[in-house]
């Protein structure tokens, strides 16, 4: 069962501008988050997925989009040695200093950053186009769920389309 809340708050991005929420929910599970979609996709209202909020700008006052907030935990699990597998919600500074601590390479130049994984991944962080460096050198593979099959997906990071500082993942709805 969806929970639905209108609010106003200033604390959704990093910027702290005052917006009026129409629809603001949470999720912890991917069935809540199913759950979310449906309930979007039968009223006609587009989907935000916000994670940290750091490369986040409202531009409206009234913001009539679903904003979920994706409270799922965090987690970075051991595949292999030096393989895991991450949450969307954990912290890029997290994985850094897993990696740091395990003389691992890694996207240290993201480490002033404060996304998440999934923000990061969503957005293609990168070093900047003239090093031509993305979080994506780092990554195999990206589970998600695609709201046009309603179902749970991997795409292999050479099937996913990324530009400068957008992906697929941008701005989902």
């Amino acid at each position: 069962m969806v929970e639905i809340k209108k609010i106003t708050t200033n604390s959704m991005s990093f910027y702290k501008t005052e917006h009026n929420f129409e629809h603001y929910g949470e999720f912890t599970n991917l069935e809540e988050f199913e759950d979310y979609c449906r309930w979007a996709k039968e009223n006609n209202i587009n989907v935000y997925i916000l994670g940290n909020g750091s490369n986040t700008l409202f531009t409206r006052k009234n913001v009539k989009t679903l904003i979920l907030k994706n409270k799922l935990e965090k987690s970075i699990q051991p595949v292999t040695n030096n393989k895991f597998e991450i949450s969307s919600s954990t912290l890029v500074i997290d994985v850094i200093k897993l990696c740091y601590k395990n003389s691992f390479d890694s996207f240290y130049y993201l480490s002033s950053v404060p996304a998440t994984v999934g923000g990061a991944l969503a957005m293609n962080a990168g070093r900047g186009w003239r090093h031509k460096s993305t979080i994506y050198d780092f990554v195999e593979s990206v589970t998600f769920f695609d709201f046009t099959t309603n179902s749970t997906r991997t795409l292999k990071k050479e099937d996913i389309v990324k530009g400068y500082r957008s992906t697929i993942f941008t701005g989902l709805t």
